[in-house]
């Protein structure tokens, strides 16, 4: 340690040595050549391009719902999963995946009993409310959410919607599937 590290740190107040500025454009994205705008509108940051870096080498099928923005898994005919990590600061905090079930149906009397009942029998996964559909969904942290948490999580996702989609279908026949 020189003489001058040595003096700056025994300095009193503390010298605070401030964080680079955060990039306007996610290197990453930039060195994809992406069109300006689906840069400009956050959707393809770091995260998300490392997002679907690990879900390549297990779904070689995989979509891309640049309105959501989402990666879209074909898990079986009419039961895509969706995979996103939503930015609201700096760095994704978590991993949602999500499969849409049915329409809330008109006469709901019943269906929120169903749900709650279901959502207890869910471990791996959670019925929820988005864009007056029943959606099943879980969400993992951004940092545990590796290869095989996200297969394991998708599959339970999948099932979980492809097992209730009929029985809610049955049961409420004014939904559409």
């Amino acid at each position: 340690m020189s003489l001058e590290t040595f003096d700056d740190h025994l300095a009193w107040p503390p010298r605070v040595r401030r964080a680079p500025a955060k990039h306007s454009t996610p290197p990453v994205a930039r060195s994809l050549d992406l069109p300006t705008s689906a840069v400009e509108n956050g959707a393809w940051h770091d995260d998300f391009l490392i997002l679907g870096s690990r879900l390549r080498p297990t779904w070689d099928q995989l979509e891309i719902d640049e309105e959501a923005p989402a990666y879209v898994v074909p898990y079986a005919p009419g039961f895509p999963v969706q995979v996103t990590c939503p930015v609201g600061s700096e760095r994704a905090e978590t991993v949602r995946v999500s499969c849409d079930v049915i329409a809330l149906p008109r006469n709901v009397a019943g269906f929120f009993e169903f749900a709650l009942r279901e959502n207890a029998e869910l471990p791996m996964a959670r019925l929820a409310i988005s864009d007056d559909r029943l959606v099943v969904d879980q969400e993992l942290p951004f940092l545990a959410a590796g290869i095989p948490a996200l297969g394991i999580t998708i599959e339970a996702i999948g099932w979980a919607a492809r097992r209730l989609r009929p029985e809610l279908s049955a049961a409420f026949p004014s939904t559409d599937a």
